[in-house]
């Protein structure tokens, strides 16, 4: 600023002018000034010993190099430049060798790369995903029990929880079987198809059996990654509730004590445990909140297939039985179909056909339709086959 000129005078202003104006000493700014040129470089306090960090970091490394052992930790390495004549401390040798990557011990936790979370597993429907868990807890009499459960990712209820004195992969499938009667109402061949059962590299989750017998059932596999707990989150945060309000705080005598206490819990949580992502509904609600509404969307789909029903049979009782035009009418009927099949709106890539103007109004009511059923409810395909 003191080097600025004035406007009107042409002048600089000065520095003793523009410290007056700014209550500024002088004797302050040349001190800055001549602190600024004699700046060096900071540097660690206390004694630097006889090498810097720099070539300290070399010897180290051919320390390392030079020894016939793998695995050896930096008090060794210290151990070694000392018997080589090389002064330094102990935790300034441990100190290097973790800045430049050469200790052994390597700290918990890693970079995770292409495996970050960064996603989300969270669904939007109820019976999409499920994820199951097992956690263990000491009986009186009877020792260690395994507890096994399953819980919906969308509306984080307990579809099944069991105990058992023995953790193995039939009991393991013992939560998945009263989920599938719960949700499905059956339990048979493929009565599960679009649910995903997310788990560990637990040996009860990846044995033949488990997996034969979810792929009987329809459900399609999806394991986690190994020592990843975040990818099966939500079941990790029902163990901890699990155990802090049932667990920890209450002693059974038997395996069977215990398995009726987790049932009776299993209906206390879910009728009552909030859900702050959910409008502070329980578990229970959501779900019946979602079946309402595909109830609707799925009358509302039944008067338009209807609908196209007879305008099918009125076109064909009026022109005749023509394969150009029941062409037309399939497309028709089967436009919404087509688009909710690819998962979009984006109908431009059929723009080279040559839709009719009641193809298009019929196609986009059934695609209205279709789409509100993919996302309410869960076998939007198995739905339109059964009314068409």
């Amino acid at each position: 600023m003191s080097q600025a000129a004035s406007a009107s005078t042409g002048k600089n202003y000065g520095l003793a002018l523009v410290c007056r104006v700014w209550a500024l000493p002088r004797s302050t700014v040349y001190w800055r000034r001549r602190r600024a040129a004699e700046a060096v470089p900071a540097k660690r306090r206390g004694p630097q010993g006889g090498h810097s960090d720099v070539v300290l970091v070399e010897h180290i490394k051919a320390k390392i190099g030079e020894s016939p052992f793998h695995g050896e930790g930096y008090r060794k390495v210290w151990a070694g430049l000392r018997d080589k004549g090389i002064r330094t401390s102990p935790a300034r040798t441990l100190r290097l060798m973790r800045e430049n990557a050469l200790s052994v011990y390597k700290r918990p936790g890693r970079p995770h790369g292409p495996k970050a979370h960064d996603g989300t597993i969270k669904t939007q429907r109820v019976d999409e995903m499920w994820g199951t868990d097992m956690t263990a807890t000491l009986t009186i009499e009877e020792g260690n029990a395994a507890i096994f459960f399953a819980i919906d990712y969308c509306s984080l209820e307990v579809v099944g929880i069991h105990a058992a004195k023995r953790g193995t992969r039939f009991e393991a499938l013992e939560p998945i079987r009263q989920g599938v009667r719960h949700s499905f109402g059956a339990f048979g061949q493929g009565v599960a198809r679009g649910l995903t059962l997310r788990h560990d590299h637990g040996s009860q989750f990846i044995a033949d059996d488990f997996q034969q017998e979810i792929a009987f059932l329809g459900i399609k596999d999806s394991a986690s990654y190994v020592r990843e707990p975040q990818g099966n989150g939500i079941v990790e945060r029902f163990a901890r509730i699990l155990k802090e309000n049932l667990l920890w705080i209450r002693s059974f005598r038997t395996v069977e004590e215990l398995r009726l206490a987790l049932l009776a819990f299993k209906e206390t949580y879910n009728r009552q445990w909030r859900i702050g992502r959910h409008g502070y509904r329980s578990p229970t609600q959501v779900r019946e909140k979602q079946k309402t509404e595909y109830s609707e969307v799925q009358r509302e789909l039944a008067k338009i297939i209807e609908c196209a029903k007879q305008v099918l049979v009125f076109r064909t009782r009026n022109r005749g039985s023509n394969p150009l035009e029941d062409a037309h009418q399939i497309k028709g009927l089967s436009f919404g179909m087509i688009l909710l099949s690819c998962g979009t709106h984006d109908w431009t890539r059929f723009s080279k056909f040559r839709w009719r103007t009641w193809e298009f109004s019929l196609g986009f009511s059934v695609l209205d339709a279709l789409w509100r059923i993919k996302r309410q409810g869960r076998q939007s395909l198995l739905l339109w086959n059964d009314m068409l």
